[in-house]
């Protein structure tokens, strides 16, 4: 309120002369908000006027580095997992991602997000097989950004061979030394896996679901060990991992029909294939001081590392050779933190006290299988999948097996995942925060941005292409420190006729009687999609309830013409049944255009400092907004009456003159 239009306003219980000392000490109290409050530059962003925004849209820019394979990814603002006592690490229970979206079909995406100013790292999310689950990345002047360790080119082909087996432990022996991380050497028996299928991430998780229970797959020993029926070599391709631990995993053989007994298992001989499984850029291997979020050459494995098996004769004695004879039996191990890293090359090695699991059944102290073994139609390739815990998802170490020439092993019946079209399902974000308003725009009012006060939490619902099909969103009244009333609303950036259907639920029952609406629930007249909510806040506040409204599309539309919660959400002061060109409105600042039915001549008077030719709307001199965006998620402080923000929220001022560079967390910071 300023000295003007506050002496409209009633105050019963104050003579004139104590109301004329209450406007000099609130003006004063005003004007000392920003050291700069007469120069329009003064905390400044583009322009030369300061947008107030607490929201900013940040460049976004993934990439997976698995063309051919479309993932669905998430971005938290805190760290979405959690570590056991054991070591393992699983998603938290109610955590929200402030956002989500698909690659293409290059796992890359290139985009914006808005997110809190006072957010300086995000945590990169996805449950697609074959991809980092979780990786933190810096949110930094130029935004985020994930591009995924691309392999050594050394590793493209077999390599000159640079190791031999080593013992590791009694008879634990490896087909290759390794490097700190787990990484394996260069040999003759390493390489990449030619032609290797990125969709076959996507096929092998629309059976096993990611973080669910998957035992009803589990195979024992005749479906999942590979049985020799004529000489044959044998390659063996790591897929991928959805492992918390650093996982060793390697093959045992033997005489078919002559498995060891469970008292021999740990003295038969067995091979290390890959010391430590940790999947590129992914925990466990993160955590280690140099990765640094984006990884190093060091990295241990990406999917599609191929390994040549090797067989060393019936009493494991003779020089190795890639043919296994016909009567012979494979089998698979993995040892449970199986693998630390060192702090060189000398000290890294197998944990002897690790947790092993084995394909034959035997050989588990509860008897459940660790296994799931797959057939994929697309490939014509055998799946096999390991758990290494509790959770029963069969994905910790996923791998395949080719066997030349074909029709050399028994091929087992096994069930088949087809390659049948994949299903991308719909999608959901969510966002929450407060928007609050000062109603007497073009004034600049009495800066204490309360006079209607709105919680909004809002579900965006996107389909595989990122394109929005409806929204659900819920607006709280939480107080409004008006004498006038004022309507609430909000606007989309489409048009009124892109939208299919608008279903309100009002906490009293009632709609709002001054708005006209068309056939599908917009606001009549309106060039683009318009929601009004209710009349009065006053009224709204008092009913002490929600406002739900499901919006639908005609189609998907982009994101950037429905924009992001709270979309435009603005209030019109002494809001009346008029569908012409006459009302005021009262709009977030900047960029944030008035509706087709307000009256633009009120643009750029008074205190308003908006310039339209330049898309300039609803800004003052002096870093004064008419109305705020604030991303609190939980208890919400609303300024105090007649008081300038920074009365409640001190920290305000600071990020304000600073053009948001400071304290930009202020409202996280409320007086005591």
């Amino acid at each position: 309120m300023n000295f003007i239009t506050l002496q409209n306003r009633t105050f019963s219980n104050l003579k004139g002369f104590s109301l004329f000392v209450l406007l000099f000490v609130l003006s004063s109290c005003v004007e000392k908000i920003g050291e700069n409050n007469g120069d329009p530059g003064s905390g400044s962003g583009a322009s030369g006027l300061f947008d107030f925004n607490t929201k900013p849209e940040v460049p976004v820019s993934i990439d997976y580095n698995k063309a051919g394979y479309k993932a669905l990814f998430e971005l938290y603002a805190e760290d979405p997992m959690v570590t056991a006592s054991d070591g393992s690490r699983t998603k938290r229970a109610g955590v929200v991602p402030f956002f989500s979206a698909y690659t293409d079909e290059e796992c890359s995406f290139t985009g914006k997000v808005k997110i809190s100013s006072a957010v300086k790292q995000v945590y990169l999310y996805t449950e697609e097989l074959g991809l980092p689950s979780c990786v933190p990345l810096e949110v930094t002047a130029s935004g985020i950004r994930y591009e995924a360790y691309r392999g050594a080119s050394a590793k493209s082909a077999f390599a000159a061979r640079a190791a031999g087996v080593s013992t590791v432990n009694g008879n634990l022996k490896s087909l290759c030394t390794w490097g700190q991380h787990g990484k394996p050497d260069a040999s003759d028996w390493y390489g990449i896996a030619s032609g290797f299928d990125n969709g076959m991430f996507k096929r092998i998780c629309k059976v096993l679901k990611p973080n669910k229970n998957n035992s009803q797959y589990a195979t024992s020993e005749e479906k999942t060990n590979i049985y020799v029926t004529e000489d044959t070599k044998l390659d063996l391709t790591f897929v991928g991992e959805r492992a918390s631990n650093k996982n060793a995993f390697g093959y045992y053989y033997y005489p078919t029909g002559q498995a060891p007994a469970k008292s021999e298992i740990e003295k038969h001989v067995k091979y290390i294939l890959f010391p430590n499984t940790s999947v590129i850029n992914d925990y466990p291997y993160q955590d280690y001081p140099e990765s640094k979020y984006l990884g190093t050459a060091n990295a241990p494995l990406s999917g599609g590392e191929k390994v040549h098996l090797q067989y060393f004769g019936p009493n494991y004695d003779q020089e190795p050779t890639d043919v296994f004879p016909a009567g012979v039996t494979i089998g698979w191990f993995i040892i449970g933190y199986g693998f630390t890293p060192g702090a060189d090359s000398n000290t890294p090695g197998i944990v002897k006290n690790g947790r092993p699991y084995y394909s034959n059944e035997l050989y588990q102290n509860d008897g459940v299988s660790r296994c799931v073994t797959l057939l994929d139609k697309a490939t014509n390739k055998i799946i096999v999948s390991f758990e290494d815990g509790t959770d029963m998802d069969f994905t910790d170490v996923t791998f395949y097996v080719d066997a030349s020439p074909e029709g050399s092993v028994v091929i087992p019946d096994i069930p088949v995942i087809d390659d049948e079209e994949i299903v991308y399902p719909d999608y959901d974000v969510t966002t929450q925060g407060v928007v609050a308003f000062e109603d007497l725009w073009p004034h600049k009012g009495d800066y204490d941005i309360n006079d209607v006060v709105v919680r909004y939490n809002s579900k965006v619902t996107y389909n595989k292409e990122n394109m929005v099909k409806g929204t659900e969103d819920t607006f709280t009244p939480l107080y409004s420190g008006a004498d006038i009333p004022s309507a609430f609303g909000y606007q989309f950036g489409v048009l009124s006729s892109a939208v299919k259907s608008v279903q309100i639920t009002y906490p009293s029952g009632v709609a709002p009687s001054m708005a006209t609406v068309s056939a599908n629930g917009t606001e009549a007249e309106q060039e683009k999609a318009t929601i009004i909510l209710f009349d009065n806040a006053l009224d709204a506040v008092s009913t002490k309830g929600s406002y739900v409204v499901k919006t639908t599309f005609t189609t998907p539309q982009r994101a950037e013409d429905v924009f992001a919660p709270p979309y435009n959400p603005f209030i019109i002061p002494a809001f009346t049944t008029t569908t012409t060109k006459e009302r005021k409105e009262v709009h977030l600042p900047k960029y944030y255009a008035p509706t087709s039915l307000m009256d633009l001549s009120l643009l750029g008077t008074a205190d308003d400092k908006s310039v339209p030719a330049k898309g300039i709307y609803f800004v003052r001199e002096g870093n004064y907004p008419f109305a705020i965006d604030i991303p609190v998620e939980g208890e919400f402080r609303v300024p105090e009456e007649t008081k300038p923000i920074d009365h409640t929220y001190p920290k305000f001022t600071n990020w304000v003159n600073s053009g948001g560079k400071e304290n930009t967390d202020w409202y996280n910071y409320p007086k005591n």
